[in-house]
């Protein structure tokens, strides 16, 4: 029993020299919502000995400006005080957020064959920014990186993103856009690789979802999947577009099944 409390009081010990000791709190006032918990964020995690204090509040002010960029607001005021009473030191950062900057002109462009896909074009159509509104840096690296995946989905393999440019005159409290993005050629689907001990030609192609040379599109593999998992035949179905043996623009995709183990 003695020992039992003994290695209990250890524990304890040894739980308490390992915990994160505090040593600064700080607090964020005049901002909120979004602006408050992107002030946080770009602040990180709360420091844990002195060194990384120190570090913590000389960079406090550039951090919580930068959070502030990322969301439109580049004439923020900001005030720092700082009471070093030790162990714990309290800092005080106060914001006055200032006025935003506002989107002043939008050019955005698809170029190439998915200029023309419809695709592309209702994905234009929903622009999530346009002139007036307040400058979101979030929103439009989201819409550069869904052109980007949406030529991926659509086999534009060659698409790539030319220009992305955002121009901030802070001073004049507006903001110029243009991205421009070309699709290059679209792939098409090349022939079906797969082993006839696991499924039949004809099984497949009650099931198949797309034919050789038809235009590429993920959707047309993620649906074939469906299709042959449904059957309950197959404990795996992995279907992988083979880039390493593209020719003429044409895919070959290899469809490899495991077979369901079958209960007696």
């Amino acid at each position: 029993m003695k020992n039992a409390l003994i290695a209990c009081c250890l524990a304890l010990l040894f739980t308490s020299a390992t915990r994160a000791a505090v040593v600064l709190e700080y607090s964020i006032e005049g901002l909120k919502d979004e602006l408050e918990d992107n002030a946080v964020a770009w602040l990180g995690q709360l420091p844990e000995t002195p060194q990384e204090r120190l570090n913590f509040t000389v960079r406090a002010e550039e951090r919580v400006r930068l959070s502030l960029q990322a969301l439109g607001f580049y004439r923020p005021q900001i005030a720092i005080d700082i009471q070093r009473n030790e162990p714990v030191w309290q800092m005080s950062i106060a914001v006055e957020q200032g006025e935003p900057v506002r989107i002043r002109r939008v050019d955005v462009q698809v170029l190439g064959e998915a200029g023309e896909n419809e695709a592309f074009q209702a994905l234009l159509e929903e622009l999530p920014f346009a002139p007036d509104d307040v400058l979101h840096h979030g929103v439009y690296d989201d819409f550069r990186r869904r052109l980007q995946s949406l030529g991926q989905q659509l086999g534009y393999f060659d698409g790539e993103i030319v220009l992305s440019r955002v121009e901030v005159e802070a001073a004049g409290g507006h903001a110029d856009i243009e991205l421009i993005y070309d699709g290059g050629r679209r792939y098409y689907f090349g022939h079906l690789i797969y082993e006839e001990e696991q499924i039949s030609s004809a099984q497949l192609e009650a099931l198949r979802t797309f034919e050789e040379g038809d235009p590429f599109q993920l959707a047309a593999l993620q649906e074939l999947q469906v299709q042959l998992r449904r059957t309950l035949f197959y404990s795996s179905v992995i279907i992988q577009p083979q880039l390493e043996l593209v020719e003429d623009y044409r895919v070959p995709v290899l469809l490899s099944l495991l077979p369901a183990k079958r209960h007696s």
